[in-house]
């Protein structure tokens, strides 16, 4: 499941500056730089996780070690924060509030847990907006080195 937000123009100049120097090492290094500082909304989903879902049989602790990327990409319209999160479960349908899962000692027997909604969306509505500013000015960092 990925959580996206956009925005930023100033981010897209700043790449379209890159670009045009036309230094493909330094236009490796902005994105690689970006990256990087998209990377504390990876670690607000994973404490997002275990502090939002059920702790009983280490279901928090097992998808928050799932996988989660960042990624960030810029366009001509502005740019772009992506966080993707798969950890063997239903994504949308766990943000969603409903979990399945087998019964404990009878993995044949299967149910459907109530559980509260947003553990992705909620936190990345709160983080992301932080982050995305970190990540412009990050570009803004790198701008100088040009």
């Amino acid at each position: 499941m990925d959580f996206r937000m956009h925005g930023s123009d100033e981010l897209a100049a700043v790449a379209r500056r890159f670009r045009d120097a036309g230094d493909r090492g330094l236009s490796k290094q902005f994105r690689a730089g970006l990256n990087q500082a998209a990377r504390p909304a990876v670690e607000a989903t994973r404490r997002g996780f275990r502090d939002r879902l059920p702790s009983k049989g280490g279901l928090n602790e097992r998808i928050a070690s799932g996988k989660i990327t960042s990624k960030v990409t810029t366009r001509a319209d502005g740019g772009e924060l992506v966080i993707t999160a798969s950890a063997g479960v239903d994504m949308p349908a766990l943000d969603g509030g409903r979990l399945r899962h087998p019964v404990h000692g009878h993995r044949d027997r299967w149910v459907e847990q109530h559980i509260r909604p947003g553990a992705l969306t909620d936190t990345m509505q709160e983080h992301a907006p932080k982050v995305f500013d970190e990540v412009v000015e990050a570009a803004f960092d790198m701008l100088d080195k040009l």
